[in-house]
């Protein structure tokens, strides 16, 4: 099977997306042996870990819907656009009353357990269904590609949240896939998945620049009125003008919240880090990572615009949605799924240096690390498998940002000879 991936038919050395799935891969099983040894204790490194509230991001959200006039006064943490609050009051629906008032009620029953199993495989079977018919690849590089996914830290801290951005990492998957599509229905429902995706979350509207950016001005604009449609109708039915005003005081309420010693979720809690290691007033690194979340956010869409190459332009958009929200949680970095995806149908046969980089840096991303160490903890308050897949993010942007102007430079060069 290695030998397979690391030589392609012609004899030649591993790809770049072979050497991706070969460091993804072998991370998973140090990764599980790793478990092993530590007799279940390494788990700690990577997943959330708390007994009063494991899966919250399921059944803290089907425990707020319980009365869907008043979801959004139920708690500030019922952020999430109404679009969202039918999934989570269809989900309600199929629980016995006397268990959805309080969301630890919700989740140790069986009915609420059956419930959540029924949820996550659906939106896991579609997940199987839009990756198989994206990726360009054999059976067994797809199944080395699924084995990187679900088995490496940011899917598995995704599945203990339960948060609803599975779902939206899929309607964006099914979005890519058929945008292009020669069928004019299949172009329409793309429309529809990323209205979808956007009515769920809000960020994912970024990838409607796509359109944009091809001119494709027509297929924008019926994006933008799908999007319209099923990001505001909704409020019909959890408070109207005051369930969508209530809806936005809960958003700015909970990106009040900041964390003294900072985290990697965001550029605002990342610049409150290193503020809180020199010194610096909370509240003086929070506005200093304001102004350099948008700058971040204009060159990062300035180079997507430009950017020619699919998978770097998903992976700037991509970059955007973890990146500059002012609260993001760890979970995001599936999004970056995105950009791996397209890396992976990419394949130039020049092979160059920086996509070998590349390759590494999303092993980096996609990894299965739960080592303690103590150095990290001591330095940036978490473990090596989340410093690593940061740190790896924030590299591939900065290498694909520092090649597109390496690039353009070149022509600007050779357009003056």
């Amino acid at each position: 099977m290695i030998e397979k991936i690391w030589k392609n038919k012609k004899g030649r050395c591993i790809s770049p997306a072979g050497l991706f799935l070969l460091g993804s891969v072998l991370t998973v099983i140090f990764g599980f042996l790793q478990i092993m040894k530590t007799d279940g204790e390494a788990w700690n490194t990577i997943l959330f870990y708390s007994w009063n509230d494991y899966f919250m991001d399921f059944y803290n959200h089907v425990s707020y819907v319980e009365n869907p006039s008043t979801v959004y006064w139920s708690s500030v943490h019922a952020c999430f656009p109404a679009f969202a609050y039918i999934f989570y009051f269809a989900l309600n629906r199929m629980i016995p009353s006397q268990y959805t008032e309080i969301s630890t009620l919700t989740r140790d029953n069986p009915y609420g357990g059956i419930i959540f199993l029924i949820y996550m495989l659906a939106v896991t079977l579609f997940f199987i269904f839009v990756v198989d018919e994206y990726l360009r690849k054999r059976k067994i590089e797809k199944l080395l590609v699924f084995i990187s996914l679900f088995f490496t830290a940011p899917f598995l801290y995704l599945f203990e949240r339960a948060n609803m951005v599975y779902l939206v990492l899929v309607l964006l998957i099914a979005f890519l896939l058929m945008r292009d599509s020669e069928k004019k229905v299949n172009r329409e429902i793309a429309l529809i998945c990323l209205a979808c995706a956007a009515g769920l979350k809000i960020y994912p509207a970024l990838f409607g620049v796509l359109y944009i950016k091809e001119k494709r001005f027509k297929e924008a604009v019926r994006a933008i009125i799908y999007g319209v449609l099923i990001f505001f109708l909704p409020y019909i039915f959890f408070g109207g003008i005051d369930g969508l005003k209530q809806n936005i005081c809960n958003l700015i309420e909970v990106n009040k919240m900041v964390w003294e010693e900072g985290c990697f979720n965001s550029l605002v809690h990342i610049t409150v880090m290193f503020g809180h290691k020199t010194g610096m007033a909370t509240e003086t690194a929070v506005q200093i990572g304001k102004v350099i979340s948008n700058v971040y956010f204009a060159v990062l869409l300035l180079a997507a615009l430009f950017q020619k190459s699919k998978w770097k332009t998903y992976l700037l958009l991509s970059g955007i949605m973890i990146w500059f929200p002012m609260w993001s949680g760890t979970y995001t970095v599936t999004y970056m799924c995105l950009p791996l995806l397209a890396f992976m149908n990419e394949n130039t046969g020049k092979h160059e240096i920086h996509e070998y980089v590349c390759a590494i840096l999303f092993a980096g991303i996609f990894s299965l690390l739960p080592i303690h160490s103590e150095m990290c903890m001591s330095y940036f308050g978490y473990n090596l498998s989340t410093v690593v897949r940061y740190a790896s993010m924030g590299a591939l942007i900065a290498v694909t940002l520092a090649n597109q102007c390496v690039s353009a430079v070149a022509y600007a060069r050779k357009q003056k000879k």
